[in-house]
């Protein structure tokens, strides 16, 4: 991963995902950290079965620039705290277009 210049901004922001839902495929061209503050949380490859799966009060660094995604498989909300730090104006997440074959 390449570090870029200029001013960085930390961004801390709260997402709730209901139970039953599996958020888009994605990725982050930036370094960041999740905090599971209530609930289960999956973390998938597509394509891979293998899968991570954590819950209240875990941390962890999240996977960086490659495609993932989260899912609820449980019978309450999974809130988690999500932080960034990244050079101002660049984006710290990028959703997979759904036919997109690239890596």
């Amino acid at each position: 991963m390449k570090i870029k210049s200029g001013q960085q901004e930390l961004t801390i922001t709260r997402a709730t995902i209901p139970p039953g839902e599996r958020m888009p495929v994605h990725k982050h061209p930036i370094l960041n950290g999740v905090y599971i503050e209530k609930g289960t949380l999956t973390i998938g490859l597509p394509g891979q079965k293998e899968t991570l799966t954590l819950g209240d009060g875990k941390a962890f660094i999240e996977i960086t620039d490659k495609w993932h995604y989260g899912h609820n498989d449980g019978n309450i909300p999974v809130t988690i705290i999500l932080s960034y730090s990244d050079p101002e104006g660049e984006p710290t997440t990028i959703f997979k277009i759904p036919d997109d074959k690239r890596d």
